[in-house]
């Protein structure tokens, strides 16, 4: 029975999709502050439990971490993938492989220092497709480098903050952003 006075924040099903709303709303901090409060309750082989005890195995938390990660990284929709979305101030720095986003998008590699403002993007896609990249809207895109001959990087509609990418299926397409 639902007891309305509960702290549902305070089960860790409660946490993750807290944070999982977070991650989709850009909100970093709050996503930092719910995954480090769940340290607790993490198994040595990154299983979660449901209290800090450790004796409950909790399936709610193990499919939902990688969700609030990557999301918060990396997040795609309608033909859009942002990135950096809702990075957690703590995440200076590091890198994300073998995510599969919306679109027929593989991020084969994401890798990113924010203190040296830069981003450098390994994408696949599964077929010819032109697609914005994101960085959030207080980090206007500097500089903008196509790897590989393939990539076509173009000024975007949306902004500062956005480059429009063409993609052709099958070829990898490596991207170096400077915000």
């Amino acid at each position: 029975m639902h007891n309305p006075g509960a702290d549902w924040a305070g089960i860790p099903f409660g946490r993750v999709f807290h944070a999982q709303c977070a991650a989709y709303l850009g909100q970093g901090e709050l996503v930092e502050e719910i995954v480090n409060s769940m340290a607790d309750r993490v198994y040595p082989s990154l299983h979660m439990s449901l209290g800090p005890d450790g004796r409950i195995f909790n399936f709610d938390g193990n499919g939902a971490f990688p969700d609030i990660i990557n999301r918060s990284i990396a997040f795609s929709l309608n033909g859009t993938l942002d990135l950096l979305r809702s990075i957690p101030p703590g995440w200076e720095e590091g890198s994300i492989r073998g995510i599969l986003a919306r679109g027929q998008i593989r991020i084969d590699e994401l890798t990113w220092d924010r203190p040296a403002g830069t981003v450098r993007l390994k994408l696949t896609s599964g077929k010819d497709q032109t697609v914005t990249l994101r960085m959030p809207t207080f980090e206007a895109i500097e500089s903008d480098n196509p790897v590989n001959r393939d990539v076509c990087i173009q000024e975007s509609p949306l902004g500062e903050n956005s480059r429009e990418v063409t993609l052709s299926a099958g070829k990898k397409a490596t991207i170096e952003l400077g915000f």
